[in-house]
């Protein structure tokens, strides 16, 4: 008994020593091509929603704004929204690692990141909803 016990202790131990922080995980789909690819094409798709939406829209201007941004550089706005999409509920734990680095990338679908980027879009664009 007092060896399974100790062997689960050591298990248990090794476990915490070799798991990483939520954090480190996900701070690997920010740094892969892989994943900043996907989020260039669903911004951009949501920025064509954004551009079309009605002007009485709240925050309208500035998820106009962002949504421009998106249009003229999606690469780079992308790049500047992958921490906080990575960081996000429908992304956290989703992480699959590759040898490459370049490569790893979510397991959440498409229409979980894109459901995550439209629930962020205010965020995103910086408007400031009072709440």
């Amino acid at each position: 008994m007092k060896k399974i016990l100790f062997t689960l202790l050591l298990i248990s131990f090794s476990l915490q020593v070799f798991a990483q922080n939520t954090s480190t995980t996900q701070m690997q789909l920010v740094n892969s091509s892989t994943f900043t690819n996907r989020l260039q094409y669903l911004l951009t798709q949501e920025a064509i929603v954004v551009l079309a939406e009605a002007h009485s829209t709240a925050c309208h201007v500035q998820r106009f704004g962002f949504a421009t941004q998106i249009i003229q550089n999606p690469a780079q706005m992308a790049s500047q929204s992958s921490v906080m999409i990575a960081g996000s509920t429908n992304v956290v734990g989703t992480v699959v690692t590759n040898v490459d680095p370049n490569k790893v990338d979510s397991s959440a679908t498409d229409a979980a990141l894109f459901s995550q980027i439209v629930s962020l879009w205010n965020a995103l664009s910086k408007c400031d909803t009072g709440s």
